[in-house]
C-alpha cells in the first residue's frame, strides 16, 4: 500500500513538472513556431539560481522562488526581444541561437559549480504518517506548489486579455495582427511567462533531485514529447500528455529498473507519432522551408570558381599529407584526427538533410556502428576490418527499415521521430549490460593499428577523402537532384514520377551508413565507448557543424567542423572558458552570416563592389551630402 501511495505521488509531482515546463515551451512554440531547445537550459538555470538564493543568502524558500521567477522571466523578455524575435520563421538560424544559449548558460554555471553535487533544501521537513502509508512532507508541498501554479496559469491563459490573445496568435498569427494584436508585445508576455515557469519547475526539482549541469538534457526530451503528442495549439492537451507521461516515467521504473524503462516510454511514444503527427489534439505545424537557393554566379565568378576549388582542395590535401612529417604534438594529430570523424559525420549528415529531412538522431546511429564494431570484436572475436564494414552495412540497414514509417512524416516531426528514436537507442546502450558495459561504457576494444598514431591519422585521412567523394557523387548525380526536388516541394516532384518514399529512405541509408562507417573506424581508434559520446548532445554539434558551415553548400560541412573543432583548440589555455568561443562563433554566424561560412567570400565581394561603387560616386561628385 505505501509503495502504490508513493508512486502515485511521485506520478503527480513529475506530471506537474513535465506539464509546468511543457506550457513554458509551448507558449513560443504555439505562437511563433519557435522550438526553443534553450527551455531546458533555462529550467537548469532556475533550479540553481534558486539554491544560491537559498543557500548562498539566506533567503526563503518563498521569496527566493519568486525573485528566481521574476529574474528568469526578465531573461526571457530579453533573449526573445534579441535572439528569437529577428529569426522568427528561420529555423536553423532558431536552433543556432538556442544552441549558444545552452552552451553560454551550461558553461557559466560549471564555471562557477563545478561538479559538486547539491540540492535544495526541503520546503518542509519530516513525513505525513496514515494507517497504511506515509509520504514525506517536501513531496506534498512540491505537489501542491506544482498544482497552484498550474491552476493560476490555467486562468491566465483563459480568462485573461493577454491569455486569449495568446490563444488567438497560436491559432492565426496573421488574423491576429490584423484584429490589432501586438504580435512582439505579446510574444515578449509569452516569453516572459514561459521562462518563470521553467524556473519554477526547477526550483521544485531541485528540492526533491540533485541539481547538475546537465539536468536539462532528458528534460527537453520529455518536454517535447508532451508539446508534440498534445498538438500545436492545444494547452488542454499538454495537461493530459503531461499526466500520461509523468504516469509513464513514475510507474516504469518500480516495474522495470534502469535505462530500460525509458527506452520503452521513448518506444511508446515513437509509435503514437506514426499514428498521430499532429498530435491528440491541436493541429499539424508546418515549419518555414529553409533551403535556400545558390546564388547564381557571374561567367567570370564561375570560371574562376571552376578553377579555384579543386585547386584549393588539392592543396589542402597535399598539406594534409605531409602533416604528420611537420608536426611533433601527438595532441595535435589527435585532434585532426577527430576532425576527419566529425566531417564524415557531418556530410552525411547533409546527405540525409538535402531531401528536406532533418535528422536528429545522427550522433545515435554513429553510435550503433561504433557499438556493435566493439562488440563485435570483443565479445564474437572478429578482426576490426571485418567488423567494420558490417557494422556500417547494418547501420544502413536500420536506418533504412526505420525510416520507411518515418519517411512520411513532414519537417518538424521528421525530425522529433528521429530524436525519440536516437534517445531511444542511447538509452538501449546504457541497458545493455555486459555487452555495452551499460552506463560505465564499453572497454577492451581491438585497435586496428598497434603502437603511433600515425597510421590512425591517414587512415580517417583516407577515409574522409573516399566518403567526402562518394557523398559529393551521390549528392550531384541523378538521385541528388530527385532528392533536392522532393525538398523544394514534394507533391510537384511526386506529380512528375519521383518516389518520394523510396527516395527519403535511400538518403537515410546512405547517410547512415557513412556516419555508422566512421563510427565503428572511431570505436577502433579511441578503444573506449560510452552512450554519452552518441547522444543528442553529439547529434545537435553534428547539426551546428552544417548550419555554421551552410546547409546549402556541399562544402559548408566541412568547412563547419573544421572551425568548431580546431579554433576551440587556438584557445585551449582558456581551459573552461574555450565554450564561450564556440558560442562566439554560432552567434556571428547566426546575425552576420545566414548562409553559413560558405556564403563569407560573397559577403566579402558584395562588401568590396559596394565600397567601390560609393567611392566612384562621391569623386563623381554624386555623393548626396555633397552641396
Amino acid at each position: 500500500m505505501e509503495l502504490f501511495i508513493q508512486t502515485i505521488v511521485n506520478v503527480l509531482i513529475l506530471a506537474s513538472v513535465y506539464i509546468l515546463v511543457s506550457i513554458g515551451f509551448a507558449f513560443l512554440f504555439n505562437m511563433l513556431g519557435i522550438l526553443n531547445l534553450a527551455h531546458a537550459s533555462i529550467y537548469m538555470v532556475g533550479g540553481y539560481l534558486a539554491y544560491f538564493l537559498i543557500v548562498g543568502l539566506g533567503v526563503s524558500h518563498w521569496i527566493a522562488m519568486l525573485l528566481t521567477t521574476v529574474i528568469i522571466a526578465a531573461l526571457g523578455v530579453f533573449l526573445e526581444k534579441l535572439c528569437f524575435r529577428p529569426f522568427v520563421g528561420d529555423f536553423n538560424r532558431i536552433v543556432m541561437v538556442c544552441v549558444a544559449i545552452t552552451v553560454i548558460l551550461t558553461t557559466t554555471v560549471n564555471i562557477i559549480i563545478g561538479s559538486r553535487q547539491m540540492a535544495i533544501p526541503t520546503f518542509v521537513d519530516g513525513v505525513f504518517k496514515a494507517k497504511f502509508f506515509s509520504v514525506n512532507w517536501d513531496r506534498i508541498v512540491t505537489f501542491a506548489i506544482g498544482a497552484i501554479i498550474l491552476v493560476l496559469t490555467i486562468f491566465f491563459v483563459n480568462r485573461t486579455k493577454w491569455g486569449r490573445q495568446m490563444q488567438a496568435i497560436s491559432q492565426n498569427m496573421e488574423a491576429a495582427s490584423l484584429q490589432g494584436i501586438s504580435i512582439h508585445r505579446i510574444s515578449a508576455v509569452a516569453c516572459a511567462l514561459g521562462f518563470g515557469l521553467a524556473a519554477i519547475a526547477g526550483c521544485l526539482m531541485g528540492t526533491l533531485y540533485n541539481l547538475s549541469p546537465f539536468m536539462g538534457q532528458l528534460t527537453l526530451v520529455k518536454v517535447l514529447m508532451v508539446v508534440i503528442l498534445a498538438g500545436a495549439g492545444s494547452f488542454k492537451g499538454i495537461f493530459i500528455v503531461g499526466l500520461i507521461l509523468g504516469g509513464l516515467y513514475g510507474v516504469l521504473p518500480v516495474l522495470i529498473p534502469g535505462a530500460t524503462s525509458d527506452a520503452i516510454a521513448v518506444a511508446i511514444f515513437m509509435v503514437i507519432l506514426l499514428f498521430r503527427p499532429e498530435g491528440f489534439f491541436g493541429h499539424e505545424v508546418e515549419m518555414g522551408d529553409n533551403q535556400q537557393s545558390e546564388s547564381p554566379l557571374s561567367t567570370t565568378a564561375a570560371g574562376r570558381t571552376r578553377w579555384t576549388i579543386p585547386v584549393v582542395s588539392g592543396g589542402v590535401v597535399v598539406i594534409l599529407f605531409i602533416l604528420p612529417l611537420l608536426l611533433s604534438s601527438l595532441y595535435t594529430l589527435h585532434i585532426l584526427t577527430l576532425s576527419f570523424v566529425y566531417i564524415v559525420a557531418s556530410v552525411s549528415l547533409r546527405t540525409i538533410a538535402i531531401s528536406g529531412q532533418f535528422p536528429l538522431a545522427h550522433g545515435a546511429f554513429m553510435g550503433i556502428g561504433a557499438y556493435l564494431s566493439g562488440i563485435a570484436t570483443k565479445w564474437l572475436g572478429w578482426s576490426p576490418w571485418l567488423a567494420i564494414p558490417s557494422a556500417a552495412l547494418i547501420s544502413a540497414g536500420i536506418g533504412m527499415f526505420f525510416g520507411q514509417p518515418f519517411s512520411r512524416l513532414r519537417a518538424l516531426y521528421y525530425a522529433m521521430g528521429s530524436l525519440f528514436f536516437g534517445v531511444g537507442i542511447t538509452q538501449i546502450i546504457s541497458a545493455g549490460g555486459i555487452w555495452t558495459g551499460g552506463y560505465s561504457g564499453l572497454i577492451g576494444i581491438q585497435p586496428m593499428f598497434m603502437g603511433s598514431r600515425v597510421p590512425y591519422y591517414y587512415f580517417f585521412l583516407g577515409l574522409a577523402l573516399v566518403s567526402i567523394f562518394a557523398l559529393y557523387r551521390f549528392e550531384f548525380s541523378r538521385i541528388g537532384v530527385n532528392l533536392k526536388a522532393i525538398a523544394q516541394s514534394h507533391l510537384v516532384a511526386s506529380s512528375v514520377g519521383i518516389n518520394e518514399g523510396w527516395y527519403k529512405v535511400l538518403a537515410v541509408g546512405v547517410g547512415c551508413f557513412f556516419v555508422g562507417l566512421v563510427g565503428a573506424s572511431y570505436a577502433h581508434y579511441n578503444l573506449v565507448l560510452s552512450p554519452s559520446s552518441f547522444d543528442l548532445t553529439a547529434t545537435l554539434w553534428l547539426v551546428m557543424y552544417v548550419l555554421i558551415g551552410g546547409i546549402n553548400s556541399f562544402t559548408g560541412p566541412i568547412i563547419g567542423t573544421a572551425i568548431l573543432v580546431l579554433i576551440p583548440e587556438f584557445f585551449r589555455s582558456l581551459k573552461m572558458y574555450s565554450p564561450y568561443i564556440t558560442a562566439g562563433i554560432l552567434l556571428i554566424v547566426v546575425y552576420l552570416m545566414p548562409g553559413g561560412l560558405v556564403s563569407l567570400p560573397q559577403i566579402a565581394r558584395s562588401w568590396y563592389k559596394r565600397l567601390r561603387i560609393e567611392n566612384r560616386e562621391y569623386v563623381r561628385g554624386d555623393d548626396p551630402m555633397r552641396f
